[in-house]
């Protein structure tokens, strides 16, 4: 008798899972809103705990401030999925440009030392 394969069966898992997020773009999109309110939820408690941790550190109500902020931000985009969608497309639209404007940047920079400067 054959072994099962576990690296099989998770890809066929996944291209289902693909192909149900290519059917159903909406509810692929309130779960992964979902899924990243979890994150920030229990992110924010275990931070929470970390900066209980480090009382005598100088940090420490910075930390404490960001494990509230993290959690507050993870009960919104679970009490809030729609208006989560539309923070977290907001959230990906200022990532690519701030990566773009800093990869421009960095080009700039890096001009003098390419002889394949286009510019």
């Amino acid at each position: 008798m054959k072994k099962i394969n576990i690296s099989n069966i998770t890809g066929v898992l996944f291209i289902i899972l693909g192909a149900l997020s290519i059917a159903c773009p909406f509810y692929s999109s309130l779960g992964i809103e979902a899924f990243f309110g979890a994150l920030f939820l229990f992110g924010g408690i275990f931070h929470l705990f970390g900066s209980f941790e480090e009382k005598q550190r100088d940090g420490y109500i910075w930390n404490f401030v960001v494990g509230v902020l993290y959690i507050i931000a993870g009960v919104y985009l679970l009490s809030h999925p729609l208006i989560g969608l539309l923070f977290l497309t907001i959230l990906l639209i200022a990532l690519f440009y701030a990566q773009g404007i800093l990869t421009i940047i960095f080009g700039f920079q890096q001009r003098k030392e390419t002889q394949y400067w286009v510019w």
